[in-house]
């Protein structure tokens, strides 16, 4: 089994996901963040970690909307829907 995967895995050392390049970019923004992805020795990347750090800047963005919508007095929701084939 090992053996079957020693190629994806030469893939994915190789290429940085779409979370990584993220991090990447808002480090430049945060100067903990930058500080955190510089360490060497551990960086706490795993999935679980990744689906964690997604979870908590989901409810931050939840978070912020509800704060907005509360200021308002009246506000609209648009809902869109897409048939499956």
């Amino acid at each position: 089994m090992e053996n079957a995967r020693s190629p994806l895995m030469a893939i994915f050392t190789t290429l940085r996901s779409n979370f990584i390049q993220l991090l990447e970019l808002r480090k430049e923004d945060v100067p903990d963040l930058k500080e955190w992805m510089g360490r060497s020795s551990y960086k706490w990347l795993s999935p679980d970690v990744q689906n964690e750090i997604i979870d908590i800047w989901g409810k931050s963005v939840l978070r912020s909307v509800v704060f907005e919508l509360k200021k308002r007095e009246q506000f609209a929701i648009m809902v869109d829907e897409t048939c499956d084939i």
